[in-house]
């Protein structure tokens, strides 16, 4: 072959590009438009002040012939919705700009565009214009042929194969000599701007000429007949080509359109790209037999059920057809590194239960493209919500290190396994072109052909790209017939999966999490929206624990969950969405939070009888608890009799404080006396120090130093100190975090030491710092016969691309850290020994990190923050971040939070647990004394913690889940004060399993590590 590929390439597009015009037999255009009560036409400029605006028009279409297709093409300056009829029929975006009107033919329709000024990333259009609006009558013959022709020089260009490139080479060559048109002056004139390579040529010399379209160009017959004997000669040629490089690897294809749910835009434009975008693949799955479409996100299809429901039926249709895959069984693709085990089980709950619904049928495979890294807690809970496989393409965006396999058993925390796939297409990746580059390169790509010759493809225009386009499914039937090629099936992702598992035990074990080494950020930007989204789990699952004593309607709690779950959608609670977002979240989750709020007072109220003199506390967590609440102000008229320690805090409130423990789920009902409440007043002997049984601890301008008066040693090799690093990302602002952060420490000196609080109950030590207009009080408190250190932060945050750190030089020595994922808890090595260990810079956590040796360990708890970076024995928590994109004042403004330090003796992580438990779940108080029997539950093994107690979701029953929280097994026995009879073993979907022995409200229940539980009492 004489030409370079790359020269030969240009030279056959060029080719091709002259024979484009010709497609279009007859183009009208089509004027007087209806445009908000007035007439408009093409090159109408239209103001973007409020939208969607609406254009429409009745349009009398032409018959046409049997090798015709009718085209209107239209662009009216923005992403549109377009109806038909009053029937939603597909869209026009950049990708989407044609829309076949063929099935109207002959036939006066009355077309409708809902239009947003747009572009598909959230970019506005400031000056949208309506540009074009054309009727085609197109040859359908001509422009297969030129479909083909492009793709066969695709498969030329990046084919590894030289000897096929050849033959493609010298196919090519030859046919497209023998293709003929008119090349007459004039002819080509009226064709010049509908050629793509070489419109943008002539139109941009110095003084060009003024082209106009034409109104559309016949072909003679003997011209056509050498475009369709090209056709029979490159077929027939290719046949011969395909016995000789025959298909190595088979390749499942599925039209998809990954929409994030909010992201760019907000969370009102995400579900008008959702109709427009479903509407493209009802319309596609008609005109196209062989059409499959696949998408994931229960959210989606209620919001389209409540929007269009004449779409939602086609929908329904198309599914019972087995034609549209339903995939994920979550209600959205969430984040999974920083939702709770109970959270990330109503994901599954409420999507399977949803597809149930509305569906006939669960889905099998967890569709997770674009997650930010997957908690290690996953594989047990998609098992037990019914399903076997799961896929992801983020993995492969590791900046470092790249997993050994694509096709896996994903090992869990528990023991349960999943299949595992992902594949690796580094043009487009989920969004994939139906051409052979992106085919041909993921096939490359995939590394386990040897165990199973078979891996999946997505292709589609995502995130309101209206998925998959007319001339990619034109493609597909040249494109599977192609040498040289995978073997293309245009099938379900789930069937893929099945056949997978029956080789399965041949296949690579990944025993623990799949950490992504990108966007560490995510685990702290937006520390507002993580936090409130955390009080609201807390607040449904204490609203769901004392209602399924008193009472509540399981679907008006379910609209709350959908709020939250919703929300936990991975470009929103991660942090990476614009301000309107936010806004918008923080709005809905502070409904969750007013609602969840009331149910628990009408469950109290429900629950207790009316006495001003007594006051009934309950204790939600799972672990005994001393009797500790607070009166708001210092004007309550009573105090509780009985041994009561009492302080009057620096706030003005009253706190109390009991030796008498609460046992787990029980209730205490405390009688008051009109005896007035005398707080002791005491000197303050020494403002930086305080002291209790078992800690001293030190606050000077360098930080917190603690000493173990028990154990006799420092907690710190040093102090703990706050400081602020400049935080400044290569590429994704409110996404990632460099690794060389550390070099731009620089640490905050209070500017004001005090002591606040000095009573029998608690001190506490203020210190204040300014960095600039930011202004930090943190308040440090020692109460006594407390292990536990805590540091209340009130921030007003105003910094930007600045990053505020909590550090704990601890002194121990361990290589391992210990790390809560809610349900279990995950051992990451604190060592930087090659370089997977120092990709894992900054890792994810939950409420609390460990670092032990053998008899004696220091553990650091919070009470909303999840970014932990571990070096050494330093441990640096994440407290705020502020990117400048996608939003620019990224937690400007106030933020409280908590965390503590918490020493302890042996390597044991029980008492960690108790302790940060009792840090994250307050004890509930509500006038009057409670009517019921407590506890509610006793459950009788130290390593189960109670997730949820709740109604059953058919309101037949209650729920409890439990989990085993540190790796034991054994058998629990568990005793209720409330009646039921018959207790049985589910699923996450509250499917019945096996029938457990009862007997007086008491039944045995055999665990696991770190098994997730859930059981149906009736």
């Amino acid at each position: 072959m004489y030409y370079s590929k790359e020269s030969a390439r240009g030279k056959f597009l060029r080719s091709i590009g002259e024979m484009y015009p010709y497609t279009i037999k007859k183009r009208k255009r089509i004027d007087s438009w209806s445009f908000n009560s007035r007439r408009v036409s093409p090159e109408f400029k239209w103001s973007p002040d409020s939208f969607p605006v609406y254009f429409s028009r009745e349009i009398e279409l032409p018959p046409i012939d049997a090798d015709e297709q009718l085209i209107l093409r239209n662009w009216f300056g923005g992403e549109s919705l377009v109806r038909i009829n009053g029937i939603t029929y597909g869209e026009i975006n950049t990708h989407h700009r044609e829309l076949d009107l063929s099935v109207f033919a002959g036939k006066v329709v009355f077309y409708e565009a809902d239009v947003v000024p747009k572009g598909l990333f959230g970019s506005s259009i400031k000056e949208p214009v309506f540009s074009e609006s054309d009727l085609l009558i197109v040859d359908s013959d001509i422009k297969r042929i030129i479909g083909k022709l492009r793709n066969l020089i695709e498969l030329f260009t990046y084919t590894d194969d030289e000897v096929l490139a050849s033959s493609l080479y010298r196919i090519l060559s030859d046919n497209l000599a023998g293709i003929r048109i008119p090349r007459d002056s004039s002819g080509y004139w009226k064709a010049v701007l509908d050629d793509p390579e070489i419109s943008g040529e002539v139109s941009a010399v110095w003084l060009p000429e003024e082209f106009t379209r034409s109104e559309g160009q016949r072909l003679s017959e003997e011209d056509h007949n050498t475009f369709t004997e090209a056709e029979r000669n490159v077929e027939k040629e290719l046949a011969n080509l395909k016995r000789r490089f025959p298909s190595r690897l088979t390749m499942t294809l599925s039209g998809h359109a990954h929409i994030d749910y909010a992201w760019l835009w907000p969370l009102e434009e995400t579900r008008r790209k959702i109709l427009r975008t479903f509407s493209n693949s009802v319309r596609l799955a008609n005109k196209y037999p062989e059409y499959m479409f696949s998408q994931s996100s229960a959210a989606m299809y209620r919001d389209v059920m409540e929007r269009d429901p004449g779409l939602f039926k086609e929908i329904q249709l198309l599914v019972k057809e087995g034609r549209w895959e339903l995939l994920g069984g979550m209600w959205v693709e969430s984040d999974t590194n920083l939702l709770n085990g109970e959270s990330l089980v109503r994901q599954f709950l409420y999507g399977q239960r949803f597809f149930m619904e509305h569906f006939g049928r669960k889905c099998s495979t967890v569709w997770l493209p674009d997650v930010f890294g997957f908690s290690w807690i996953l594989p047990q809970i998609i098992r037990k919500a019914g399903m076997d496989s799961f896929f992801t393409t983020k993995i492969t965006w590791n900046e470092k290190n790249t997993l050994p396999h694509d096709l896996f058993v994903w090992r869990g925390i528990d023991g349960s396994e999943v299949i595992c796939h992902s594949f690796k297409n580094p043009s487009n990746g989920y969004n994939g072109l139906l051409e052979p580059k992106d085919i041909l390169t993921t096939a490359k790509n995939f590394r386990d052909q040897d165990l199973f010759p078979e891996t999946v493809f997505s292709f589609g225009y995502g995130d309101g790209g209206g998925g998959p386009t007319d001339e990619m499914i034109e493609s597909y039937r040249f494109l599977k017939d192609l040498p040289g090629m995978p073997e293309l099936v245009m099938r379900s992702f789930e069937s893929y999966f099945k056949r997978a598992e029956e080789v399965s035990r041949s296949f690579h074990v990944h025993d623990g999490e799949l950490y992504l080494e990108l966007h560490r950020g995510t685990y702290t930007s937006q520390g507002r929206i993580k936090m409130a989204h955390k009080e609201c789990e807390d607040l449904l699952r204490l609203a769901e624990m004392l209602g399924a004593i008193s009472g509540y309607k399981p679907g008006e709690i379910e609209l709350l969950w959908r709020i939250l779950l919703q929300n936990e959608f991975h470009d929103i609670l991660p942090g990476s969405s614009i301000k309107e977002v936010y806004e918008d979240a923080l709005n809905e989750l502070g409904e969750v939070h007013s609602a969840t709020s009331s149910m628990l007072q009408a469950s109290f109220d429900r629950l207790t009888d009316e006495d001003n003199m007594k006051l009934t506390v309950f204790n939600p967590s799972s672990f005994c608890r001393k009797l500790e609440f607070t009166a708001q102000g210092s004007k309550e008229p009573f105090c509780p009799t009985g041994e009561f320690s009492c302080q009057l805090l620096d706030n003005g409130d009253t706190l109390f404080l009991s030796e008498l423990e609460i046992p787990p789920t029980g209730f205490v009902t405390i009688e008051f006396s009109n005896k007035e409440i005398v707080n002791p007043h005491t000197e303050y002997h020494d403002s930086k120090l305080m002291e209790n049984e078992y800690l001293t601890v030190e606050v000077d301008a360098e930080g917190i130093s603690v000493y173990d008066k028990e154990h006799l040693r420092d907690v710190f090799d040093g102090k703990a100190s706050i400081a602020i690093f400049k935080d400044i990302p290569s590429y994704w602002d409110a996404w990632d975090i460099e690794r060389d952060y550390r070099n731009t420490s620089e640490s905050l000196k209070p500017s004001v030491i005090k002591k606040t609080e000095f009573g029998p109950i608690r001190e506490t030590i203020r210190c204040v710092f300014q960095a600039g207009k930011t202004r930090i009080i943190q308040d440090i408190s020692l109460y006594r016969n407390s292990r536990r250190v805590e540091v209340k932060n009130t921030v007003d945050w105003h910094m930007r691309r600045t990053m505020l750190r909590a550090l704990f030089p601890l002194k121990v020595l361990t290589r391992q850290a210990r790390y809560d994922l809610s349900c279990g808890f995950i051992t990451r090595p604190t060592t930087e020994n090659d370089v997977i260990e120092q990709a894992a810079f900054e890792v994810p956590g939950h409420r609390w990190v460990d670092l032990s040796e053998y008899d004696y360990g220091i553990s650091i708890l919070n009470d909303g923050k999840y970014g932990y970076g571990v070096r050494g024995c330093n441990v640096s928590l994440n407290l705020l971040r502020s990117p400048v994109f996608p939003d620019f004042t990224a937690d400007e403004g106030r933020h409280e939070f908590t965390y503590a330090v918490f020493p302890h003796e042996s390597c044991d992580l029980l008492k960690t647990v108790q302790e940060a438990e009792l840090l994250n779940t307050r004890l509930l108080t509500s006038k009057g004394s409670f009517r019921a029997n407590s506890p509610i539950f006793e459950v009788k093994a130290s390593t189960l913690r109670i997730m949820a107690f709740k109604i059953a979701e058919n309101g037949k029953g209650r729920i409890l889940r439990v989990c085993e929280l540190l790796g034991s097994r054994g058998t629990a026995v568990i005793r209720s004060t409330l009646d039921f009879e018959r207790a049985y073993l589910t699923n996450l979907l509250e499917e019945r399993i096996v029938e457990l022995d009862v007997s007086h409200s008491t039944f045995s229940l055999n665990y696991e590590p770190f098994g997730i539980y859930t059981i149906l009492l009736e």
